[in-house]
């Protein structure tokens, strides 16, 4: 009997301590329209960062039905750890980032916590956010070229 109260008691102890998944709240603002999806793609690193979609640690996809006034909220979890989220708004609903003859989105894009103005990749540094033991909030306002 003492054998399996010390095991019940161990398996309590290592499941109560456990990470746990946090949910993660994203307001994206400045979109133009409600057609097509918000694409959220979640890095863990810069070096997955600069590899795009072969370094994507996951990716979610988002309906705008949701959108009041340009503005909508999505929610997810991630376990804890660092992360950063590359957000699109693929108005044509292929999953994918669509650009112009010269190479520039055609779409809007956006990252978690910081609105980019310049016209290269931002380092992961800048839209990094660290999950922990309590939810997180973050903010995205999508930029349009």
């Amino acid at each position: 009997m003492k054998n399996l109260l010390y095991v019940l008691a161990v398996f309590f102890l290592m499941t109560s301590a456990a990470p746990k998944p946090q949910t993660i709240y994203l307001e994206v603002t400045n979109l133009k329209n409600n057609k097509g999806y918000i694409l959220v793609c979640i890095f863990e690193d810069n070096e997955t960062f600069k590899k795009e979609e072969e370094g994507t640690f996951e990716w979610k996809k988002f309906p705008k039905t949701s959108m009041k006034n340009g503005k909508m909220l999505v929610k997810f979890t991630l376990e804890p750890g660092t992360y950063g989220l590359t957000l699109v708004d693929d108005v044509n609903g292929n999953n994918d980032m669509d650009y112009n003859f010269f190479g520039l989105p055609k779409e809007g894009f956006g990252f978690s916590n910081y609105y980019h103005s310049g016209m290269t990749k931002p380092h992961f540094d800048k839209f990094s956010f660290k999950v922990a033991n309590q939810e997180v909030r973050l903010q995205t306002k999508m930029r349009y070229l």
